[in-house]
C-alpha cells in the first residue's frame, strides 16, 4: 500500500455524460477528496490520487462548464488532481465502452478504480481495498455499493422519503473494485464492447476467470450508488 512512506499511484476513472447531472459529479468527486489513509505513525492523511473525468464528445463550451464546476474542488486537496478527457472522435456512436477504455489508457498509477456518476464512497473505501490487495496479492479487490434512492429538490439531490423508496440495502448492490495493474496482462486491461450496458460486470467476470480476485464474504459495503428519480 505504501512504498518509501508514499502511497503508490491510485487513479479513478469517472464517466460523465449529462451536464444536467453536474451536482452528482461534484458529489462523487467530493467524496473522493475525502479518502483517508494512515501513515507510518498512525496518523490520518488524505490519499493521493488522480481523478480522470471522461466526457463524451462535449463541445468546448460544455467542457469549460464541467471544468468551472469542478474548479472549487481542485483547491480542497493538494493530494488529488482532476483531469478532464473529452472523446473527440466522430465514431463510434455508442461511447459507453470507449469512454471506459479511454480512461484506462490515461491512467498512470498502479491501482485503478472505475466509478459512475452517483457513486459516493465512504472515507475509508479506497484504504480498505488497497489494504486487501496488499495482503492478498490479488489482481483485484471487490466490494459493493448499496443502492440509495434519491430525487431532485430544485438543484439539490436528496434521499427519497422512506415511504417512496425500497428499504436501504435490500435491493441489488452495485460492484465497487480496485485493480492492481501490475498483476494483469496488458491485453486484458480493456473493456469489451459486446455488452455496453454491462461493460463493468463483463470485465469483472473476466477478471474472476483469469486472475485472483479478493472478495470478502459478505462483500464489504463501501458506499452508495445513488439511483435518481427523474425530475
Amino acid at each position: 500500500m505504501t512504498e518509501g512512506g508514499r502511497l503508490r499511484g491510485l487513479d479513478v476513472v469517472i464517466r460523465f455524460t449529462d451536464l444536467g447531472h453536474l451536482p452528482r459529479l461534484e458529489q462523487c468527486v467530493f467524496a473522493l477528496l475525502g479518502q483517508v489513509m494512515e501513515d507510518g505513525a498512525g496518523r490520518s492523511a488524505l490519499i493521493p490520487m488522480q481523478i480522470h473525468v471522461i466526457l463524451p464528445r462535449f463541445s468546448f463550451a460544455e467542457v469549460q462548464t464541467v471544468r468551472s464546476a469542478l474548479q472549487p474542488l481542485r483547491g480542497l486537496s493538494d493530494a488529488v488532481s482532476i483531469t478532464l478527457h473529452n472523446w473527440d472522435y466522430p465514431e463510434p456512436h455508442d461511447l459507453r465502452v470507449p469512454m471506459l477504455n479511454l480512461g484506462l489508457e490515461r491512467v498512470t498509477g498502479r491501482y485503478v478504480a472505475c466509478l459512475e456518476v452517483g457513486d459516493l464512497l465512504r472515507p475509508d473505501a479506497c484504504m480498505h481495498l488497497l489494504t486487501r490487495l496488499q495482503e492478498s496479492k490479488a489482481a483485484l479487490a471487490l466490494g459493493t455499493l448499496a443502492e440509495q434512492y434519491v430525487e431532485w429538490w430544485g438543484d439539490v439531490i436528496l434521499p427519497l422519503p422512506v415511504a417512496d423508496r425500497r428499504q436501504q440495502g435490500d435491493g441489488p448492490a452495485a460492484p465497487a473494485f480496485l485493480l492492481d495493474r501490475t498483476r494483469v496482462a496488458l491485453p486484458d486491461l480493456v473493456f469489451q464492447v459486446a455488452r455496453p450496458e454491462a461493460a463493468i460486470e463483463v470485465f469483472l467476470e473476466r477478471m474472476r476467470e483469469r486472475y485472483s480476485v479478493d472478495v470478502e464474504c459478505p462483500p464489504a459495503r463501501l458506499g452508495f450508488r445513488q439511483i435518481l428519480r427523474d425530475r
